[in-house]
């Protein structure tokens, strides 16, 4: 990689993300904000990447526009600024620049194009989000979530252990800073009555709307959906196991209707218990790509997926990603095992490596050391692992 200095472009997120943003790239780098995505036509050659990043950006969309015509209508605009942000950046890699470009998650919108064009016209991206860990932060140059640039697969992992071994093991503190999040709302759906002294299955649900879902949650693109999946495949579990469902501390619509379809099903809802109480007592955390799987790994306990996240592969969690094979699970639970040495080489990488740390100070600003702020630069450098 050249020696060249980065100039970072950044599509101006909200406040405190721009603040995280800023504390993780450091003091006196060239940066240029840029408050919207401007609108222009393709250039000759262009179309057929801009139609293809204008569609993606479009089936990830939050909300999908309620028309044939209104869709038509936000394609041509999506298509309108990957042309934009293409010719921005393919001028300033002809001016001899090393353009890099910013944004917070990118998974969607008018974000993804931005981030397409720059990559389809030479320069570099970097990808930042929330971190599933406290006080930490996603920073990849590929993506965020499933669409990181992380490596599925335990070898790497392992190789990295062999040549840091001082660096294991460091995960196991963070269990003492987990806790759940506040729901907004209180439940008003009750406990429900279950068999005590079973083991159980502990399943938390998510955010009706998640991206997480809708990109990545494979036969389970709702919350809905996920309920009655896995009622169905209930009816496999053995003697003496139940399903514990738990919704999302802000979700806005209970899932207790779907669950009065399946009355005969071993699966019981309970909004009250502390998530990570319910982690560490279960026997099996199954989630379609919720963080709370990869929290319940801190807590040293087996975890199943149903949907596509990057910290599900052989050796660290179990793969359940059909109907088919989700009643395979539940008919023999103790299957979903996990390697230790592959799990521990995977978090490690993980809390030492992969999640720079960022500090909340006490006035409120955030704050990354240097050390820190080297991992970020080695990414632009192409050392992820």
């Amino acid at each position: 990689m050249t020696d060249k200095k980065p100039s970072y472009y950044l599509l101006d997120p909200r406040k405190q993300k721009r603040a995280k943003i800023l504390a993780a790239l450091g003091p006196g780098v060239a940066l240029r904000r840029i408050g919207f995505v401007g609108l222009a036509f393709a250039a000759r050659g262009a179309k057929g990447q801009a139609r293809a990043s204008a569609r993606a950006a479009l089936a990830a969309a939050r909300h999908m526009p309620k028309s044939k015509l209104m869709a038509w209508a936000k394609a041509m605009m999506l298509r309108g600024q990957y042309n934009w942000a293409a010719r921005l950046f393919a001028a300033r890699v002809a001016a001899d620049e090393r353009p890099v470009a910013l944004c917070w998650n990118g998974l969607n919108s008018s974000r993804r194009v931005f981030m397409d064009a720059a990559r389809d016209a030479g320069a570099q991206t970097l990808f930042f989000e929330l971190a599933p860990l406290p006080g930490r932060i996603t920073v990849d140059p590929m993506g965020v979530n499933f669409a990181n640039a992380l490596p599925r697969k335990a070898g790497p992992y392992l190789d990295w252990a062999a040549r840091n071994p001082g660096q294991l093991g460091g995960w196991r503190q963070i269990t003492t800073q987990i806790a759940q999040r506040q729901p907004l709302v209180a439940t008003t759906v009750p406990k429900q009555n279950r068999p005590e002294g079973e083991r159980f299955i502990f399943v938390p649900l998510q955010l009706e709307g998640d991206s997480q879902l809708s990109l990545f949650g494979g036969p389970c693109r709702s919350v809905a959906a996920t309920v009655q999946l896995i009622c169905q495949a209930a009816a496999n579990l053995p003697a003496g196991w139940h399903i514990r469902l738990k919704e999302h501390p802000n979700a806005l619509t209970s899932i207790a209707p779907v669950l009065a379809g399946f009355a005969a099903a071993p699966v019981y809802l309970d909004n009250e218990t502390d998530t990570f109480s319910q982690v560490r007592a279960a026997d099996l955390v199954l989630t379609v790509n919720s963080s709370v799987g990869l929290e319940a790994m801190l807590f040293e306990r087996p975890v199943a997926t149903i949907g596509q996240c990057f910290w599900s592969f052989a050796g660290v969690a179990h793969q359940a990603p059909t109907a088919e094979a989700l009643a395979q699970l539940c008919a023999a639970p103790d299957q979903a095992s996990f390697d230790p040495a592959s799990r521990d080489a995977f978090l490690s990488f993980l809390t030492a490596q992969y999640y720079p740390t960022l500090t909340l100070r006490d006035d409120q600003t955030f704050e990354m050391t240097a050390a820190e702020r080297a991992k970020i630069t080695a990414r632009l450098n192409g050392r992820l692992i």
